[in-house]
């Protein structure tokens, strides 16, 4: 994550678009509307029909399920920074 944060700044923000993993999942024509718009392509009605033809699953939650509370621990530890930045702790 340091490496991705340190190659963005060589990256014009024009050039450059961010895009939540979750937020794909729970919307993602919105989401594709959306990147498509950033790449100046338009969003026609065949790219929407082929995007509902994928049910993206959101499975974040894996983490909290698979790990050791001790595991759990040592993550969010080396992850606080980013998990801050990025709205996933308070």
């Amino acid at each position: 994550m340091d490496a991705f944060e340190r190659a963005k700044q060589y990256v014009s923000k024009e050039n450059y678009m961010e895009i939540k993993y979750e937020d794909l999942c729970s919307s993602p024509e919105d989401v594709f509307k959306k990147v498509l718009e950033f790449c100046e392509l338009e969003y026609t009605s065949d790219f929407e029909r082929a995007i509902k033809k994928y049910n993206l699953k959101n499975t974040n939650y894996k983490w909290q399920r698979d790990l050791t509370d001790y595991q759990k621990k040592i993550l969010n530890e080396v992850l606080r920074e980013y998990l801050v930045k990025y709205g996933y702790s308070g």
